[in-house]
């Protein structure tokens, strides 16, 4: 893979994470501690657990390419500075 090609996957990446983040209070609303991952096109895949989710993007065919996945919890831990 060429260097630019490394680049543009780097950079939809980011912008599928930056749009899973804008997501992630409404998905905790609708699927409270579950797992999720958003492939490009903003397709949504939730499961409940991390092994589940991977198995369904491996039987889809999605798990080599950008995903951003996403543990949706409903009561996070404060994190304290």
């Amino acid at each position: 893979m060429s260097a630019e090609a490394k680049i543009e996957r780097m950079l939809e990446y980011r912008e599928l994470a930056s749009q899973m983040r804008r997501q992630v209070a409404w998905l905790t609303e609708q699927h409270p501690d579950q797992w999720a991952a958003m492939v490009p096109g903003g397709e949504l895949f939730v499961a409940g657990t991390m092994d589940e989710l991977l198995r369904v993007l491996d039987e889809k065919g999605l798990r080599d390419g950008n995903v951003a996945i996403e543990f949706l919890d409903s009561d996070p831990t404060p994190l304290i500075l």
